[in-house]
């Protein structure tokens, strides 16, 4: 779908803050409108994919070469790009 068609838009929204009390929640939030880039190069995708992992799983990072090695072949990655 996003080889035909890429354009994106990206929501994000972190730290929540919610009363104990109260039904609602405040929270910081961005919305950002562009496109998305398929990475093809194999140094490119591995070094987005390791970045994610690092901030996701840092703790099981020693496996992180295996499953490249194993996965990456049929992985897609995308970036994105704002306009």
């Amino acid at each position: 779908m996003l080889r035909e068609n890429p354009r994106v838009c990206l929501s994000y929204a972190c730290k929540p803050r919610r009363e104990e009390y109260e039904f609602t929640a405040e929270y910081e939030s961005t919305v950002v409108f562009g496109s998305a880039i398929e990475l093809i190069n194999k140094d490119e995708k591995t070094d987005a994919l390791r970045e994610l992992c690092q901030r996701n799983t840092p703790t099981n990072m020693n496996a992180f070469d295996g499953a490249i090695e194993q996965s990456l072949a049929h992985t897609a990655v995308w970036k994105s790009k704002a306009i």
